[in-house]
């Protein structure tokens, strides 16, 4: 009997708001995060969660900054550019 492995996101542009959406979570409360948290991936089934890498398993892990960008008033914000090219790793 074959498992069929179903994904929490079905496309690109889902995941790209999911992952926005969760770096946007992270910078707007960075205090509630673990000092040396990542951005863990599951790549089979696309779970995403910004948490401390240790103890992740079969997961990639990114690292926060690249996903983050300044923007004109000088606010932190989701790097969509970068967030894009994440998607384009999995779709």
């Amino acid at each position: 009997m074959r498992m069929e492995i179903t994904r929490r996101v079905k496309d690109a542009k889902s995941f790209i708001i999911e992952v926005a959406n969760l770096i946007g979570r992270y910078l707007r409360d960075i205090c509630d995060y673990p000092r040396n948290a990542q951005l863990i991936v599951q790549p089979l089934l696309l779970e995403t969660v910004i948490d401390d890498p240790t103890n992740s398993r079969d997961c990639e892990n990114y690292d926060i900054r690249q996903f983050v960008k300044t923007n004109r008033q000088g606010n932190f914000v989701p790097n969509m550019k970068t967030i894009k090219n994440l998607a384009s790793r999995y779709f």
